[in-house]
Parts: C-alpha cells; sequence; structure tokens
C-alpha cells in the first residue's frame, strides 16, 4: 500500500524476463530523510529494483512515483531531473579527467544554458559555468575528496574512486540518492569512511536507499531495510526485527530442512 508521506513510492512494481520474473510485485515506500537499505541474496532483484526506478528499465505492471509524480515510462535524464540520482556495482569513471571535471558532468542536468549559448560565450553559459563548478566543488568536499579536485580520477584507490562516484550523482542535486554496493571492495577504514559520508549526505537533507552486502554496514546505518528473495519482498523493518526474522535467516543460510533434503 502506498504512504502518502513517502517521498519515493512503489506499489506492485513487477519486472519480467522471458519466464523469468525477476521482481514480483514489490512495495517500497522510503520517507523524507530516511537511509533505506535494500538486501537480498544475490540474485533477489535488488540492482533490477533500481533500474526499474531510475527508468533503465521499464517495469510490465505497478507504479514509481516521487512526490506524487509518476515515473513509469519517463527516461533516465527526466527523472534525474525529477530529483532521483544513482550509482551503479561497478565503477563508471572518466579516469583521465580530474575528480572536478568528473562531477561537473553530474551538474549538466540542471544546466539551461544551450549550444548558442555555450559557443558564444553568453552571459548564461558562464553563470552555468560557475554554478556548476560550485556545485561540483560541494559535493566533493561532502565524500571528502575536496582536496584532490585538480587530480586525475586515475590516481584514486578504489574506494576513493566509489566516493567520487557518489560525489557525481550527488552534482545532480538528488533528492533521493540510490547506491548500488557502494562498499564493494572498500576495507574496514574506507567503510567506516563511507558510513560516516553517507550519514552527512543524508544530514545535508538527502534521503538515501542502498544496496549492500556488508550487513555490519547495513545494520549500523539503515533506519530500515527491505529483504527480497527471488523478486519478492519476504520482510521490513527495523535493523533488529531484520536480524531476528526467521524469513531472512532462512533465504541466506538456509533452513535446517533444505540441508537434510539435499
Amino acid at each position: 500500500m502506498m504512504d502518502a508521506a513517502a517521498v519515493l513510492a512503489v506499489e506492485g512494481l513487477t519486472c519480467r524476463f522471458g519466464g523469468l520474473i525477476a521482481v514480483n510485485n514489490v512495495d517500497l515506500n522510503v520517507r523524507h530523510g530516511e537511509i533505506r537499505a535494500l538486501i537480498g541474496p544475490n540474485g533477489a532483484g535488488k540492482s533490477t529494483t533500481l533500474n526499474l526506478i531510475t527508468g533503465i528499465y521499464r517495469p510490465d505492471k505497478g507504479s514509481v512515483r516521487m512526490g506524487g509524480q509518476s515515473l513509469v515510462g519517463l527516461q533516465p535524464s527526466k527523472i534525474a531531473k525529477a530529483g532521483i540520482a544513482r550509482t551503479f556495482q561497478t565503477i563508471r569513471l572518466w579516469k583521465q579527467m580530474t575528480l572536478l571535471e568528473n562531477v561537473m558532468v553530474g551538474h549538466q542536468c540542471r544546466t539551461t544554458a544551450g549550444l548558442l549559448d555555450i559557443l558564444l560565450g553568453t552571459r548564461k553559459a558562464r553563470d552555468d559555468e560557475e554554478r556548476t563548478r560550485t556545485e561540483a566543488m560541494e559535493a566533493l568536499e561532502l565524500v571528502g575528496l575536496g582536496d584532490r579536485a585538480l587530480r586525475t580520477a586515475s590516481s584514486l584507490s578504489y574506494g576513493q574512486q566509489r566516493r567520487l562516484e557518489i560525489a557525481r550523482a550527488l552534482a545532480t542535486i538528488p533528492k533521493v540518492l540510490l547506491l548500488d554496493e557502494p562498499a564493494a571492495g572498500m576495507n574496514p577504514q574506507e567503510v567506516n569512511d563511507l558510513v560516516r559520508q553517507i550519514q552527512a549526505i543524508r544530514d545535508s537533507g538527502v534521503t538515501i536507499v542502498l544496496i549492500e552486502h556488508n550487513m555490519p554496514l547495513v545494520m549500523r546505518i539503515a533506519d530500515r531495510i527491505t529483504v527480497l528473495s527471488f523478486g519478492k519482498k519476504i520482510a521490513e523493518g527495523e535493523p533488529r526485527e531484520i536480524r531476528e526474522n526467521p524469513e531472512v535467516i532462512a533465504a541466506y543460510l538456509g533452513r535446517p530442512d533444505d540441508d537434510a533434503a539435499a
């Protein structure tokens, strides 16, 4: 059921690939200022759900609404303008560009100058350029990379590159930020830094939905957790409730009778 207070409201979301139902009648209501974790075993439909929300895939059934606006059928660029940004499991950066340049690209969806303005160097184009640079620097500062703004992306460690992707998403000025396995490949210190940065992003007014397999991180940072298994939602609640939920334990560890049958 759709929550009237939700900033992002997903209802009955369903997606099929041939005979496979990848996402099966999923509801997801995320409130403003929340950190919501979306967890589940590999193949549970988590990334597919983000792809449906952001317009990469179109659902076979169901609705995705943000602030009352339907997002189903919109191009990903339009959904970004509506206020949803995301990162991906695999890092997608321009390695030979500076950090600042990488993040400035993310702000382009908020610029208003046209090609003629840019070619003529009009005041509108100059104002856009300055605003884009300012927003990019603020995003880099928020993820702890402001002091490296003029270095190339290739000079960063793996964990820093993941933070750069988050900064680029933030440069779109989102209301909701979707993070797909942001801690993947990070060492414990980088994970601790990431936790602080995600909390700082939430404190800045951005609602966050993250997919993550690092359960200590999830239990530490999430306000609420939604659990998927084989494309269906099997549980939802606060970390303590999820930790003790027998269906969640079975989905991750298998039931004793499953082992006996095997």
